[in-house]
């Protein structure tokens, strides 16, 4: 059997549909080695970000061209073509659809109305949740015998770290001894303005140091606020750390030595970053919206996003109980290891053999 995927994403390996595609590729081609798993790459110049119209015609004129002859194409991310051949797609989700903000943009309104037309078109659509499974049925009007739910997979890899490595990387980051982590985008709906707001609810003499990792501009934007700037007018500067983009090594680090993961965003498609954190072993605090209380189930605590108080007390618990911590990590550790990629792969070579 040969299978092609629009690989559009496969330059972008730190974005959610880059991870998708390349955990399942190759986990497909351990799996099945006797079957063709194509990825057709745009060229850099159509490829490139911000390019719209590249983007387009990759998405529905030269990738379909390029698959015509494959026996299944699957487009892994919310971008299927118009014309041709429309096998296989998944949604990750639905965020310009669910959240007002993010429809600001006359261009996104258009790509995301263009896209939501195209999707209809698909023998089948995969959705990451029963959350994301519920939006594309309510808000695309698919029916739901079109959409098959395959969850994610987690894959940390050799996590293993010396106490050279952390004392490295404290020195790195300028890690405080006990701290929580948010790693991820500062993007609006990840309500990371709920975190610093809860330090400013915990007693000075409580507070937990908050270390935020990854690309967070604090661009001050409708889509990226500006935290430095909140975090001075709640007088919290002091407590929290901005890291900036690390590498996979160092994310591995960041969580491993971290009291707690804290998530609390409003909408996720499936929520990787927490469930990362629990195959590493860290508790997890995240919120109790979208897919989220899917993937940890009872393995983390779970609050509304809007809970100030009830974040604040969390996370000065978790990190002040040992006890507490450790029956979180355990549970974690146990949850995390349900998610495979193999058992991704399986799961959607079997959509494959039913097309065929």
């Amino acid at each position: 059997m040969r299978i092609s995927f629009n690989g559009y994403f496969s330059h972008r390996e730190h974005t959610g549909s880059g991870v998708y595609l390349a955990k399942l590729v190759e986990a497909l081609r351990a799996n099945f080695p006797s079957d063709e798993f194509e990825i057709a790459v745009p060229s850099r110049l159509v490829g490139r970000q911000g390019n719209w119209l590249g983007k387009l015609a990759w998405e529905h004129l030269l990738c379909p061209l390029i698959t015509r002859d494959s026996e299944v194409v699957h487009t892994p991310y919310f971008g299927p073509p118009l014309f041709g051949c429309c096998d296989v797609v998944t949604v990750h989700d639905l965020i310009a659809l669910k959240i007002s903000e993010y429809r600001n943009s006359r261009a996104l309104q258009m790509y995301t109305s263009l896209a939501s037309r195209a999707v209809r078109r698909a023998k089948i659509i995969i959705a990451d949740s029963e959350s994301a499974a519920h939006d594309i049925e309510s808000l695309l009007n698919v029916p739901s015998e079109k959409i098959v739910v395959i969850p994610l997979g987690v894959d940390v890899g050799n996590s293993a770290l010396t106490a050279n490595d952390l004392s490295v990387l404290r020195d790195k980051y300028r890690l405080p001894d006990k701290y929580l982590l948010y790693l991820g985008s500062g993007e609006l709906r990840k309500n990371i303005q709920v975190l610093l707001r809860a330090v400013a609810a915990t007693p000075v003499e409580d507070r937990i140091p908050l270390v935020l990792a990854g690309a967070i501009s604090c661009a001050g934007s409708d889509l990226f606020p500006d935290y430095a700037a909140l975090g001075q007018s709640l007088g919290v500067s002091d407590y929290i750390t901005f890291t900036g983009s690390v590498s996979d090594r160092d994310k591995i680090g960041l969580i491993a030595s971290a009291s707690a993961f804290v998530f609390p965003s409003i909408y996720e498609g499936f929520g990787l970053e927490p469930l990362e954190a629990m195959a590493l072993g860290t508790p997890v605090i995240c919120s109790s919206a979208g897919s989220l209380p899917e993937v940890v189930g009872n393995a983390a605590i779970t609050l509304a996003p809007d809970d100030i108080d009830g974040w604040s007390k969390a996370m000065y618990s978790i990190s002040n109980n040992n006890v507490k911590a450790q029956h979180f990590a355990s549970l974690g550790l146990n949850k995390a290891k349900e998610f495979t990629w193999d058992r991704t792969a399986r799961m959607t070579y079997e959509i494959y053999r039913e097309l065929t």
